[in-house]
């Protein structure tokens, strides 16, 4: 498990002036992404060597629940909120949250299973509202806890399902 920071991207190939998020775990050929987060979203990425388990938690048929915690640039009205869970058409069909809970005025953690490209981003731009922090805090039952950014620890299968 790594707690990714914003701007690493998730991938093994390096782009000109970006840093990839496999310079900050141990080096391992056989270690692959289970899922991604894009360059500005920080927070909890696995890696595995089990490409099963990878499979598990990225294909949307088995429901994980990945946890996020996301600050906005205004706070969200009942409505949209409600919007927001009921679901959003997107390009590739219809997203929504599996709950949504306002933490403070601007600040919500949601959670989802579907897992699209931005999705949580192009949700609330769908209500005209900006990302300004996204972290993903949780997946299946594994969280990030106080895990510094930059920093990876091991897990055990148990901890995730």
């Amino acid at each position: 498990m790594l707690h990714k920071p914003r701007g690493y991207v998730s991938t093994k190939a390096h782009f000109r002036g970006q840093k990839s998020v496999y310079d900050l775990v141990p080096k391992s050929d056989s270690f692959a992404l289970a899922g991604r987060l894009d360059k500005d979203t920080s927070g909890l990425l696995l890696f595995s060597n089990d490409g099963e388990l990878i499979h598990q938690l990225t294909h949307p048929s088995f429901r994980h629940i990945k946890t996020y915690d996301v600050l906005l640039s205004r706070p969200l009205a009942v409505h949209e909120q409600a919007l927001l869970q009921k679901g959003v058409r997107l390009e590739e069909g219809i997203a929504s949250c599996d709950s949504i809970m306002q933490l403070g005025p601007s600040r919500y953690r949601i959670t989802l299973h579907q897992g699209w490209n931005r999705q949580i981003r192009r949700m609330c731009e769908t209500l005209g509202v900006e990302v300004c922090v996204l972290q993903r805090v949780g997946l299946g039952r594994l969280t990030l806890g106080n895990l510094p950014a930059g920093s990876c620890r091991h897990v055990m299968r148990k901890e995730i399902i």
